[in-house]
Order: C-alpha cells, then structure tokens, then sequence
C-alpha cells in the first residue's frame, strides 16, 4: 500500500490511541492492511520484559491472568551464567483481541469455547528460545469453576491462515488444575493452572461438543468495491465463546466461512474494510439466525470513524 498514505492514517489516529490500553503492542504475526489499521486503533493486551534467569519470575498481566517462570526454564544455570533475556506476552480474551491477532477457534477437536488464549515468547540476543527438557512455565487464569471438560491446545500460527488450535490426545488434561494465588496487590483469585512445556500460542478451552456430525458454510456478499484484498469477515457468537474468518472460497463467493460446527440464532457477522484509495475505513454488522440451508448474507458496509470503529470492536 502507499506508505505516505497509510503514515498520514497513523498521525489522524493519535488522538483514539492515546486512550487504549497502556501496553506495548506488538504480534508475532505479519499483518495486512485491515489487520494493521486494527491494531493502530485497539492495541493488544501485551507485556515485554527483561527478566533473569537465576530468578523466579511473576508476571501479572493486563487480563488479570499470572505467568510464574522458575530458574534455570531457558537456560542451565550457574554462578558466571546470570542471563537475562526478553519475555513477550500477548493475551486473547474479547473477541476484539482474536481479530487484532488474526486468531479464531479453528481447531482439531470439535466445538469448544475458548476460555482465554496467550503467546508466551522468550528471546535472547534477538533469537528465540525454547523452555528446556522437564521445565515447564506455570500460567494461571481467573474464572469461575466451569462445568465440562477442559482442555489445554497450542497453536499452529501462519501469516495465511491465522491460528489453529491443535489439542493432543488427552495427554496435556493432567496439567490443568482448579487452584487460588494472590496477585501483585495481595488479593486472593481463584483460576485454572496450566503447565506450559513449549512457548508460542496456548489456550484453555471447554469442550462443547467433540463429536460435530456436520459443518456449515456461509458467504457473505458486497458490492464489487469489497474484496478480500480490502475486507475480513468474521462471524461471531457469543453463546459459544465461537469466532471464525472468512476465507477465499471462489470467484463467485470470495467471503465464505466456512467449519461452521453448529446452527444457531446468537450469531453477529460483521467485516471491516480499509480502502487505500480513500484512507477510509467501512464496517458493518449484522444479526443472523444460522440454519441448514441458509448459504449467504448480503452485507452494506458504511464507513466509519476511527473513534467509533475502536468503541464498535471493544464491545463486541
């Protein structure tokens, strides 16, 4: 896209960023037009530091969740070797912050809500680092006693496709535990407890329904102006904790979602545009009743206002 443009955009929001989140924002993924613009609008809940490795470490982080990170995780220790080395955070908890991160709930099980998500990331000398053999890094979640079953995923992550969720075979249920800590400010939480034995992407879901008999599919239609080289799409409910982007199907429909696992009447669609020609950005959003049959929705998006685009993601 033009530089000179999309710098001139940047300036024009100053005044909507200065009233976000106080994190530093930055994604380990690359992002295109829309997905910057987003970001610019509503940074992410992220954390960076410079933490050592002789030394426990305890991150309370902008969701409220807290990363505990014994010695020696990346590096053996020793008495000549006190290393300090960057650890990056970047948390899933709105649906705002799955957009901002091009992630959604594709994945390997089922139907699931996803409870929270984290990329957990460590650096030295500008090269990443992974926990080492039999360390693990502890991430401990809020929320209420859920009912169902829980599982622990890592995801898969490309500049193409977004995230995938893979759950392995059962073999990471032993790691989950319902348990109490208290934060930075002494205050006592109650929350889930997760091992993590590799760095990147996790998450902590609830199965819904892991036995899926059929998917769904659904376009959504614009006018010749929207295409996905300009416009995402993304279909939400919230019943489900459930997101999924829309994917180039054909010529014909170009905006299909598609692995939709269920039928439902709480379900928004909404998409956003960036057209580079006007600096100008569309939205709209939609209600929808999902059934068997029904294959489309004629969308009309309107262009919208920085202000009003980051008030319209935050409560979504």
């Amino acid at each position: 896209m033009s530089y000179i443009k999309y710098f001139f955009l940047l300036c024009s929001l100053l005044f909507v960023v200065g009233c976000n989140r106080d994190s530093e924002t930055f994604s380990p993924l690359n992002h295109n037009d829309v997905e910057s613009v987003l970001r610019s609008v509503v940074p992410a809940n992220s954390t960076d530091l410079v933490v050592s490795n002789k030394k426990v470490v305890s991150i309370n982080t902008d969701l409220n969740a807290q990363i505990e990170i014994g010695p020696s995780t990346f590096f053996e220790n020793s008495e000549s070797n006190d290393i300090e080395y960057n650890i990056k955070v970047i948390e899933l908890g709105s649906f705002s912050d799955y957009i901002l991160q091009n992630a959604t709930s594709d994945n390997n099980l089922g139907l699931v809500e996803n409870i929270y998500g984290a990329f957990i990331h460590a650096e030295y000398d500008n090269q990443k680092i992974e926990i080492r053999q039999s360390k693990n890094i502890v991430l401990r979640i809020p929320s209420e006693m859920l009912p169902g079953k829980l599982r622990m995923g890592y995801g898969v992550s490309s500049d193409e496709s977004g995230i995938f969720w893979n759950f392995n075979n059962g073999s990471e249920e032993d790691n989950i535990n319902y348990t109490s800590w208290t934060d930075a400010h002494n205050n006592k939480i109650s929350g889930y407890e997760i091992k993590i034995s590799k760095s990147g992407w996790v998450c902590l879901s609830r199965v819904v329904d892991q036995h899926v008999q059929s998917y769904n599919q659904l376009c959504a239609n614009f006018d010749e102006n929207f295409t996905t080289d300009n416009t995402q799409v993304y279909l939400l409910s919230k019943s489900h904790g459930f997101i999924q982007s829309g994917i180039f199907s054909s010529p014909e429909n170009p905006h299909c979602i598609d692995n939709i696992p269920f039928t439902d009447t709480d379900l928004t669609l909404i998409s956003i545009t960036f057209i580079e020609d006007e600096s100008q950005v569309y939205y709209s959003s939609q209600d929808i009743n999902l059934t068997d049959t029904q294959e489309s929705v004629s969308l009309s998006p309107v262009s919208i206002s920085m202000e009003n685009l980051q008030r319209e993601l935050l409560a979504l």
